[in-house]
């Protein structure tokens, strides 16, 4: 499972070099840092930390950058953490593995802006 979370994440990052040309390298991360799922969402953090250690923290000539935002495994914090990171942090690439409801329940609607 570590591994297979590894590869989807190290994955999503390599087929969106797209969003890379532009200038931007955040990568937005929620995590369930919080309440009774934390162990399982420290252990994501620790997945994706490996997968930048072993494939490499760049794509091109581009650094990446990890910004977490915590969730409890509840809709509510999965929506505010992932609009914090889209809104807020600007991040242009969501690596967002959700637990329990957060899935299922919540649903961000995304906003299109102009360049």
């Amino acid at each position: 499972m570590k591994g297979s979370l590894c590869r989807a994440a190290l994955a999503s990052l390599f087929m969106s070099g797209a969003a890379f040309r532009s200038g931007e390298n955040q990568v937005g991360v929620t995590a369930t840092l919080e309440g009774t799922y934390t162990v399982l969402g420290e252990d994501g953090m620790r997945g994706h930390q490996t997968a930048l250690n072993k494939f490499g923290k760049s794509i091109g000539n581009k650094q990446l950058e990890l910004v977490v935002a915590s969730t409890d495994a509840t809709p509510d914090s999965a929506v505010r953490a992932v609009r914090k990171l889209i809104e807020q942090d600007k991040v242009q690439i969501l690596l967002s593995p959700l637990s329990g409801d957060e899935g299922s329940r919540s649903r961000i609607s995304p906003r299109r802006t102009r360049n």
